[in-house]
């Protein structure tokens, strides 16, 4: 039997469409980032739902920084805090940022953060929802085993960082990074070339991290 005839796709979801398969920055930017599909796959089970969103998010480069009430209304937030009401109240289901830019004082520290306008928009197309499969989005990988026994000067990232702080996911790991509840961590101890293009990636010394879990344990 033919197959059923498709609705026809809107010119604006089309153009979309196009931007994300075409322009030069955005199918690598997003196949350097997703696990389970193409962006070609992606964009045409997805766009069509939430094409203004989407549209909002390509309209400025991959790379380009977004801070947190510019990205609540990218995403179509009214609530301009929206984003960081996510990062507060649901550990793990925002991206983690892209950047923290430590601000203030000592005593009165504060926190500009950002995120990637490639990191939001792999957050659209891949978080749970409609069509989606629960945890197909980013950080949702299991943790690796981190012993606390070892060099007390290697170097860590993120993911062995949560690990070794009893976190479930690298998103809640940097959710309270970024919210400043890892006080002795708010500097790495050093930093490493992103492969995906984004800010530097942080490191900490398994001396340090291990002083911070002390600390939580404490709290």
């Amino acid at each position: 039997m033919p197959s059923e005839p498709r609705d026809p796709v809107p010119a604006e979801v089309m153009r979309v469409i196009e931007k994300l398969t075409t322009d030069p920055a955005w199918p690598d930017a997003l196949r350097s980032r997703l696990d389970d599909g193409t962006p070609e796959a992606l964009v045409h089970s997805n766009v069509s739902r939430q094409k203004d969103v989407v549209a909002d998010l390509v309209a400025g480069p991959p790379g380009e920084l977004l801070n947190a009430s510019k990205a609540a209304r990218c995403l179509g937030y009214k609530n301009a805090n929206q984003v960081t009401t996510y990062l507060r109240d649901h550990p793990g289901y925002f991206p983690e940022p892209d950047s923290v830019e430590v601000l203030g004082t000592p005593e009165n520290p504060r926190r500009r953060l950002g995120w990637l306008r490639v990191t939001l928009l792999t957050w659209v197309l891949t978080r749970p929802g409609k069509g989606r499969r629960k945890g197909s989005g980013r950080g949702t990988s299991a943790l690796p085993q981190v012993p606390s026994e070892g060099d007390p000067g290697e170097l860590l990232g993120a993911s062995q960082a949560a690990a070794l702080l009893g976190f479930t996911s690298v998103n809640s790991f940097s959710s309270s990074l970024a919210q400043g509840r890892l006080p002795l961590l708010c500097e790495p101890d050093a930093t490493e070339p992103n492969p995906r293009g984004g800010p530097p990636r942080r490191k900490w010394t398994r001396r340090r991290l291990l002083e911070q879990a002390a600390a939580r344990r404490r709290s």
